[in-house]
């Protein structure tokens, strides 16, 4: 929940993702920092006390919205047009966020000096969608998914020439 405990939420089910995001934007929220980020499926979480303010950019061509505590400030989630029915939850809005790992990190040519990256982190200077212009299987179980691409991507030769898309 956030800071102040006038938002708290559940959700059963499975992750679909998780990231840190060194993007720009995300510096805005976190004070600098990279994002660590959760996707999951909207339909499995819900708000049990108290109801977040919301805010989306009015300038943007596709603006992330996102949820946020009115009285603390603390941003819990975003939602992105791209994935319109999944939440984007922040890690350190949970009970337990020493359990999270990223699968990938995303947006590092935004990445500040004092920003790390864990080595055995796949790494992306632009979007985490991914999906190799050659053929890709639809794999739906997290980490698997992103593997998977991964491997068609390098075997490819690729690397820098990915259409992003995410696949669910």
């Amino acid at each position: 929940g956030c800071y102040c405990g006038a938002i708290r939420y559940e959700f059963e089910g499975d992750v679909t993702a998780t990231f840190q995001c060194h993007c720009r934007e995300c510096q805005y929220f976190t004070g600098g920092h990279a994002n660590a980020s959760y996707v999951l499926p909207q339909d499995k979480f819900t708000f049990t006390k108290g109801s977040p303010a919301r805010f989306c950019r009015s300038d943007l061509q596709e603006p992330i919205e996102r949820l946020f505590c009115a009285d603390c400030g603390t941003q819990l989630v975003a939602i992105s047009p791209k994935r319109p029915s999944s939440f984007i939850l922040k890690v350190g809005t949970t009970d337990d966020p020493e359990n999270w790992t990223p699968q990938f990190a995303l947006f590092t040519c935004d990445k500040q000096p004092y920003q790390t990256l864990p080595d055995s982190v796949p790494s992306f200077e632009k979007d985490h969608h991914l999906r190799a212009i050659s053929d890709v299987r639809k794999i739906r179980q997290g980490s698997r998914f992103f593997e998977r691409c991964f491997v068609l991507a390098f075997r490819s030769c690729l690397k820098n020439c990915f259409e992003i898309i995410f696949v669910s």
